[in-house]
């Protein structure tokens, strides 16, 4: 049987293009509306039966929750699920859920797997165990904290100006960066640091990401991970660049100025199956009786 729509209500137009991304990924129809619409002459029809209600919103928190508990009110009955979409540090609490009568919330900015194990768990009627840091529901008046861990990424730009505008982008998406100037300095963080993405500007001094690419792919690699996701970033978006990237080594191919639903998809795309291989090696590791290094938690 056919998935039900996921309705997915909040305010930031990039957040809702991403997640409706993701979910169309994972064979879900979504519906997505800035929920101050919802009850508007302009709103779509809600279909009448939901997956799940994905909602939340930037604004002050007594604004975002009366939103959620109109859209609630109004359509929570024809959901198996509501979840509260929120901004990485902003603290909810239990009560917060329960007034609200939500069954828990995502943290933004949302990964592929997190999403995926959620709504299976809706579609099988288990609880998404991965995810859950609460005891697993067993009255209505319980709830499951799903939460999402802030991925790290170096970010290799030489000009100031530029790293700033990235790492007040990324860091509003919910990333943690830390920044290289140029290959060499590229190479010397892989070395010490798992990270979880590389976005590795092309032309830099010293040596170009091209070059800092090729080296952390190579057969006596540096990095910690010499598979860690790399991201180009270019001022060109020529198809020659895109393959001079690929060729290097790397594995996706952006063009500045970033675009903040498209770099959050394609860093969430990667991230998250550079952790599933992360754990598939892990558990190989172990049924093969080897010594693993610690998994990854995701």
């Amino acid at each position: 049987m056919a998935p039900h729509t996921v309705l997915v209500a909040h305010d930031c137009s990039d957040t809702r293009r991403v997640l409706a991304h993701q979910l169309n990924f994972l064979g879900y129809p979504s519906l997505e509306v800035d929920p101050t619409l919802l009850f508007s002459p302009e709103a779509p029809s809600i279909p009448a039966e939901l997956t799940a209600i994905l909602i939340g919103g930037n604004g002050e928190r007594d604004v975002v929750f009366k939103h959620v508990n109109q859209a609630l009110q109004t359509f929570g009955d024809r959901a198996r699920t509501t979840i509260l979409l929120c901004e990485l540090g902003s603290p909810i609490e239990q009560e917060n859920l329960q007034d609200l009568g939500l069954d828990g919330y995502l943290t933004l900015p949302v990964h592929h797997g997190r999403l995926e194990a959620a709504l299976a768990g809706i579609a099988t009627s288990e609880a998404p165990a991965p995810e859950t840091t609460t005891p697993p529901k067993t009255s209505p008046e319980d709830t499951t904290e799903v939460i999402v861990e802030k991925p790290l990424l170096l970010l290799a730009e030489d000009n100031p100006i530029n790293q700033r505008v990235a790492v007040l982008l990324l860091n509003k998406l919910g990333f943690r960066v830390e920044v290289a100037v140029n290959g060499l300095e590229v190479l010397e963080a892989v070395a010490q640091t798992d990270f979880d993405a590389i976005l590795m500007d092309v032309q830099m001094p010293k040596m170009d990401g091209l070059e800092a690419a090729r080296r952390i792919r190579a057969s006596d690699s540096p990095a910690v991970d010499p598979l860690v996701p790399i991201v180009a970033l270019t001022a060109h978006a020529m198809n020659q660049d895109r393959r001079r990237s690929l060729a290097a080594g790397m594995d996706d191919h952006v063009s500045k100025p970033m675009d903040s639903a498209e770099i959050s998809e394609i860093l969430q795309r990667h991230i998250q199956a550079s952790r599933t291989r992360k754990q598939d090696t892990a558990t190989t590791g172990k049924n093969a009786g080897e010594t693993t290094a610690p998994m990854v938690r995701v």
